[in-house]
């Protein structure tokens, strides 16, 4: 989802839900500290397995404020998200888009933000702490039944029915 600036500070205005989440990042030379790949790989899989959602970094955790990245850091923290959806997430979830935005603070200042926009799967993706769902505004472990159920639900979804198949040449 596309929010315009206002509608984004209003979502992190008004706290995590369903469809989005938020995190602080922290840097130590040219890697990213914090938050831990694997558990930013739990929370973009528990939207993937869901029905999608906004990954926000760059943004308090705690205090809802817009805090920033480096505008030279920006390529160490798209390079981490794709590596933990490539690397962290089985299967590898490749529907994830990566927008570099800016925000303002609570005195007018703007920052760098990266926007990860992660649609639903059509898999369900083990991350390294499990298969997780997203419940409100956290992630959830999947209980195996459910799990099961949503495995079910989605391999049919992926069934292409011979009626809806196209006969190339056909004639009426």
């Amino acid at each position: 989802m596309r929010y315009t600036d206002l509608e984004l500070l209003e979502k992190i205005r008004l706290g995590e839900d369903s469809s989005i989440d938020w995190k602080e990042i922290r840097l130590s030379g040219d890697r990213m500290v914090g938050p831990h790949p694997s558990d930013l790989a739990d929370h973009i899989a528990s939207f993937a397995n869901k029905r999608g959602g906004v990954l926000i970094l760059g943004v308090d955790d705690k205090t809802k404020e817009v805090v920033g990245i480096p505008d030279d850091k920006l390529e160490v923290v798209e390079r981490t998200i794709k590596e933990v959806c490539n690397d962290k997430l089985k299967p590898a979830l490749e529907t994830v888009d990566i927008y570099r935005r800016e925000l303002p603070d609570a005195a007018g200042v703007r920052h760098a933000i990266v926007q990860v926009e992660i649609t639903r799967s059509l898999f369900l993706h083990d991350s390294p702490g499990g298969t997780f769902t997203r419940v409100g505004s956290s992630k959830r472990q999947m209980s195996p039944d459910l799990k099961l159920r949503m495995q079910m639900q989605r391999s049919q979804a992926r069934i292409i029915r011979f009626d809806e198949v196209l006969v190339h040449e056909a004639t009426m």
